[in-house]
Protein backbone atom coordinates (compact mmCIF):
# COMPACT_ATOMS: atom_id res chain seq x y z
CA UNK A 1 0.00 0.00 0.00
CA UNK A 2 1.58 3.59 -0.72
CA UNK A 3 0.28 6.34 -1.77
CA UNK A 4 0.49 6.53 -5.29
CA UNK A 5 -2.11 3.64 -5.70
CA UNK A 6 -4.50 5.88 -4.30
CA UNK A 7 -6.48 3.90 -2.59
CA UNK A 8 -8.49 6.26 -0.49
CA UNK A 9 -10.35 6.84 -3.33
CA UNK A 10 -11.98 3.29 -2.72
CA UNK A 11 -13.40 4.62 0.73
CA UNK A 12 -15.10 7.32 -0.68
CA UNK A 13 -16.80 4.59 -3.00
CA UNK A 14 -17.32 2.13 0.26
CA UNK A 15 -19.38 5.23 1.65
CA UNK A 16 -21.95 5.27 -1.10
CA UNK A 17 -22.59 1.38 -0.95
CA UNK A 18 -22.77 0.56 2.44
CA UNK A 19 -24.21 -2.64 1.52
CA UNK A 20 -21.18 -3.67 -0.01
CA UNK A 21 -18.46 -5.31 1.48
CA UNK A 22 -15.06 -3.62 0.58
CA UNK A 23 -11.54 -5.67 1.02
CA UNK A 24 -8.15 -3.75 0.24
CA UNK A 25 -5.25 -5.66 0.51
CA UNK A 26 -1.85 -4.84 0.18
CA UNK A 27 1.51 -5.61 1.38
CA UNK A 28 3.07 -2.64 3.33
CA UNK A 29 6.70 -1.12 3.35
CA UNK A 30 7.83 0.55 6.10
CA UNK A 31 8.70 3.88 4.73
CA UNK A 32 4.09 4.07 4.07
CA UNK A 33 3.62 3.09 6.77
CA UNK A 34 1.83 6.42 7.35
CA UNK A 35 0.07 5.79 4.36
CA UNK A 36 -1.92 2.81 6.07
CA UNK A 37 -2.47 4.95 9.01
CA UNK A 38 -3.94 7.73 6.67
CA UNK A 39 -6.39 5.13 5.35
CA UNK A 40 -7.34 3.63 8.91
CA UNK A 41 -8.20 7.37 10.21
CA UNK A 42 -10.07 8.14 6.79
CA UNK A 43 -12.21 5.02 7.76
CA UNK A 44 -12.81 6.14 11.07
CA UNK A 45 -13.34 9.63 10.12
CA UNK A 46 -16.30 8.49 7.57
CA UNK A 47 -17.79 5.86 9.99
CA UNK A 48 -16.92 2.92 7.52
CA UNK A 49 -18.09 -0.20 8.70
CA UNK A 50 -17.94 -2.17 5.85
CA UNK A 51 -14.65 -1.97 4.63
CA UNK A 52 -11.17 -3.56 5.68
CA UNK A 53 -7.55 -2.85 5.34
CA UNK A 54 -5.39 -6.65 4.80
CA UNK A 55 -1.66 -6.35 5.28
CA UNK A 56 1.35 -8.53 4.26
CA UNK A 57 -1.76 -11.49 3.61
CA UNK A 58 -0.67 -14.88 3.00
CA UNK A 59 -0.98 -15.81 -0.82
CA UNK A 60 -3.18 -19.06 0.61
CA UNK A 61 -5.87 -16.10 2.41
CA UNK A 62 -5.84 -14.60 -0.79
CA UNK A 63 -7.05 -16.96 -3.05
CA UNK A 64 -10.17 -17.92 -0.78
CA UNK A 65 -10.88 -13.85 -0.49
CA UNK A 66 -10.90 -13.74 -4.30
CA UNK A 67 -13.09 -16.80 -4.31
CA UNK A 68 -16.07 -15.48 -2.53
CA UNK A 69 -15.31 -11.52 -3.97
CA UNK A 70 -17.39 -10.72 -6.94
CA UNK A 71 -16.09 -7.36 -7.78
CA UNK A 72 -12.72 -5.79 -8.49
CA UNK A 73 -12.30 -2.43 -7.71
CA UNK A 74 -8.90 -1.13 -9.97
CA UNK A 75 -7.82 2.90 -8.29
CA UNK A 76 -7.66 5.38 -11.04
CA UNK A 77 -4.41 4.25 -12.52
CA UNK A 78 -3.06 4.97 -15.95
CA UNK A 79 -1.00 1.96 -16.20
CA UNK A 80 0.01 -0.31 -19.09
CA UNK A 81 -0.87 -3.43 -17.94
CA UNK A 82 -2.50 -4.68 -14.69
CA UNK A 83 -1.44 -7.83 -13.69
CA UNK A 84 -3.78 -7.74 -10.42
CA UNK A 85 -6.98 -7.08 -12.48
CA UNK A 86 -5.79 -9.84 -15.07
CA UNK A 87 -5.04 -12.20 -11.51
CA UNK A 88 -8.69 -11.04 -9.78
CA UNK A 89 -10.20 -11.68 -13.75
CA UNK A 90 -8.17 -15.44 -13.23
CA UNK A 91 -10.72 -16.13 -10.11
CA UNK A 92 -13.99 -14.95 -11.45
CA UNK A 93 -14.25 -11.65 -10.17
CA UNK A 94 -15.68 -8.44 -12.37
CA UNK A 95 -12.73 -5.97 -13.03
CA UNK A 96 -14.06 -2.13 -12.75
CA UNK A 97 -10.89 0.10 -13.44
CA UNK A 98 -10.13 3.57 -14.92
CA UNK A 99 -10.94 4.02 -18.30
CA UNK A 100 -7.42 5.37 -19.22
CA UNK A 101 -4.63 3.27 -20.33
CA UNK A 102 -3.51 -0.08 -20.71
CA UNK A 103 -5.69 -1.92 -18.07
CA UNK A 104 -8.70 -0.38 -19.81
CA UNK A 105 -8.16 -0.54 -23.23
CA UNK A 106 -6.22 -4.03 -23.74
CA UNK A 107 -7.73 -5.92 -20.91
CA UNK A 108 -11.21 -4.57 -19.24
CA UNK A 109 -12.72 -3.37 -22.28
CA UNK A 110 -12.58 -6.91 -24.04
CA UNK A 111 -15.27 -8.06 -20.91
CA UNK A 112 -18.23 -4.99 -21.09
CA UNK A 113 -17.42 -1.18 -22.02
CA UNK A 114 -19.96 -0.93 -18.31
CA UNK A 115 -16.91 -1.65 -16.57
CA UNK A 116 -14.81 1.59 -16.83
CA UNK A 117 -14.92 4.96 -14.84
CA UNK A 118 -13.43 8.10 -15.52
CA UNK A 119 -14.15 9.76 -11.89
CA UNK A 120 -14.58 7.75 -8.51
CA UNK A 121 -18.24 9.54 -8.17
CA UNK A 122 -19.33 6.43 -11.36
CA UNK A 123 -18.67 3.55 -9.46
CA UNK A 124 -21.62 3.09 -7.49
CA UNK A 125 -23.83 3.49 -10.05
CA UNK A 126 -21.44 0.92 -12.23
CA UNK A 127 -21.91 -1.47 -9.42
CA UNK A 128 -25.54 -1.30 -9.11
CA UNK A 129 -26.14 -1.50 -12.85
CA UNK A 130 -23.90 -4.49 -13.23
CA UNK A 131 -25.10 -6.56 -10.51
CA UNK A 132 -27.86 -7.96 -12.22
CA UNK A 133 -25.72 -9.67 -14.96
CA UNK A 134 -23.42 -10.41 -12.36
CA UNK A 135 -22.89 -13.91 -13.31
CA UNK A 136 -22.34 -12.85 -17.28
CA UNK A 137 -19.30 -10.99 -16.64
CA UNK A 138 -18.07 -13.17 -14.09
CA UNK A 139 -18.02 -15.95 -17.26
CA UNK A 140 -16.61 -13.23 -19.59
CA UNK A 141 -14.23 -11.88 -17.10
CA UNK A 142 -12.59 -15.52 -16.81
CA UNK A 143 -12.43 -16.44 -20.37
CA UNK A 144 -10.94 -13.06 -21.42
CA UNK A 145 -8.22 -13.64 -18.25
CA UNK A 146 -7.55 -16.54 -20.49
CA UNK A 147 -5.51 -14.56 -23.10
CA UNK A 148 -2.77 -13.29 -20.69
CA UNK A 149 -1.93 -16.95 -19.93
CA UNK A 150 1.85 -18.18 -19.77
CA UNK A 151 0.58 -20.56 -22.24
CA UNK A 152 -0.54 -18.22 -24.71
CA UNK A 153 2.02 -15.80 -24.11
CA UNK A 154 4.77 -18.56 -24.84
CA UNK A 155 2.72 -19.47 -27.97
CA UNK A 156 2.59 -15.95 -29.40
CA UNK A 157 6.26 -14.69 -28.29
CA UNK A 158 8.29 -18.36 -30.33
CA UNK A 159 5.86 -17.42 -33.11
CA UNK A 160 6.88 -13.92 -33.30
CA UNK A 161 10.90 -15.01 -32.52
CA UNK A 162 10.27 -17.65 -35.51
CA UNK A 163 8.88 -15.36 -37.94
CA UNK A 164 12.16 -12.83 -37.41
CA UNK A 165 14.67 -15.56 -37.71
CA UNK A 166 12.94 -16.77 -41.31
CA UNK A 167 13.74 -13.11 -42.45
Amino acid sequence: MSPEKKLEKILYVAKELPDYIFIIIGSIDPKNAHYLHKLLDMKEKLRLSNIYLLVNVPRQYLLKLLKIAKYYLHPPLEEHFGISVVEAMAAGLVPIVYRRGGTWSDIVSKINLKLGYLKMEEVPNIIKTISQIWQKLSQKSHQVSKEFSKERFSTKILKYISYIQAL
